[in-house]
């Protein structure tokens, strides 16, 4: 259905442009609205979303999105040529009576029969897995990389929406991530050694629950349960395994915080540290300095503490919008993103990794990403990722 709507759209309205050699450039633009704009106290009409296409010289390539029931009443200026409108989003609710209200288009007040695509996502805007998530749907669609604009409105103006500009804010194409990728050859001899080995799931994994510690490697698990006499964490969080000690460390957040710590040998548990407000999410252990190197919970996964025992905590905030593809492993910014998990630390650097919280793959959605973070000059570099297919 939806190439016999595209042939038709150019023979019926644009037979003169489409078949002019002198378009040779393609644009994407989306347009979403949760929902369409309708005048007080107006029982008649359908809400409504009006679009104005103006991009002369080029092709474009229009995708309306919406929450459902909504009229789309598309106009174009005499200069431009709208080579294909696709409509995706979600299905409106049923009514009582069990109908479901359809989204409709008017192209210059005449309809334009077409079904909608409910396997392109609505979005709220243009970072976030849902996001990505389009892109490549629609270039597996139309061969089109990125999108020349992306406007997103919970609700529709009364007047028109106008396709008339270039939002560059928004053009990360498909494949954008590859180009981002950063030298590891000036990183300090600790981190590239980590990069170097590729058998970091044979290491010791630590987990700090409610109810104790457990501990995995290649010959089993143990388990530490928590002693009676051992104050009960509250939000137990991240946990990590020093091998020069033999201890595992965990902390927790929510009110003030506290550093855990289980001797694996001797199955000894000690509260180490106040952190003092901070939310941990996870935790290193830099035995040359003898420092712990922390990392935000919830909502600031970037936010990174250095602790010395009986010393203050100094912390830097790398925002998530500065590590390149860490918006696209999560529902943005509508979800709590996932935790970046401290890897090894060095010199001020600290090699840090994030993996999605979805069970399942979805294209677009980003799977795992590398990061090298600069606690002293704030830069950033992203060292890997991986996406779902």
């Amino acid at each position: 259905m939806f190439h016999i709507w595209r042939r038709l759209l150019c023979v019926w309205v644009f037979a003169f442009a489409c078949a002019s050699p002198a378009i040779a450039e393609r644009e994407l633009h989306v347009v979403a609205v949760g929902k369409g704009w309708l005048a007080s106290g107006d029982f008649t009409n359908p809400p409504r979303a009006k679009v104005w296409v103006d991009r002369p010289g080029v092709s474009v390539v229009l995708v309306l999105l919406d929450r459902g029931a909504v009229e789309w009443q598309i106009e174009a200026s005499d200069q431009s040529v709208i080579e294909t409108i696709i409509l995706g989003g979600q299905e409106a609710a049923p009514l009582a009576t069990g109908v479901i209200p359809k989204s409709s288009i008017l192209f210059h007040d005449l309809p334009l029969p077409m079904d909608k695509n409910t396997d392109l996502p609505f979005i709220d805007g243009f970072l976030g897995g849902p996001y990505r998530n389009l892109l490549n749907r629609l270039f597996q669609e139309t061969d089109v990389r990125g999108a020349g604009s992306v406007q997103v409105r919970r609700q529709a103006p009364e007047g028109a929406i106008s396709v008339s500009t270039l939002n560059q804010s928004s053009r990360r194409p498909v494949g954008y991530l590859e180009p981002l990728v950063g030298q590891t050859t000036d990183l300090p001899g600790r981190l590239q050694a980590y990069l170097a080995n590729p058998s970091h799931s044979d290491a010791p994994k630590a987990t700090f629950t409610p109810t104790g510690m457990r501990f995995e490697t290649s010959e089993g698990t143990k388990v530490f349960p928590l002693p009676d006499d051992v104050e009960r964490p509250f939000l137990p969080n991240g946990a990590y395994y020093d091998a020069e000690t033999n201890a595992i460390f965990g902390v927790t957040f929510g009110g003030p915080g506290w550093l855990y710590r289980v001797d694996v040998e001797t199955d000894a548990w000690d509260v180490v540290e106040n952190l003092r407000g901070y939310d941990a999410a996870g935790i290193l252990r830099d035995s040359d300095n003898d420092l712990f190197v922390l990392t935000g919970a919830r909502s600031r996964p970037g936010e990174i503490a250095l602790l010395r025992l009986g010393e203050s905590i100094e912390t830097v905030l790398f925002e998530v919008r500065a590590l390149p593809g860490f918006t696209d492993l999560y529902a943005y910014p509508n979800a709590f993103p996932p935790r970046l998990t401290p890897r090894v630390y060095e010199d001020q650097w600290l090699i840090a990794e994030a993996t999605s919280k979805l069970d399942e793959g979805i294209a677009g959605y980003g799977k795992h990403r590398l990061y090298a973070l600069n606690l002293a000059t704030r830069e950033v570099r992203l060292l890997a990722f991986t996406n779902f297919e």
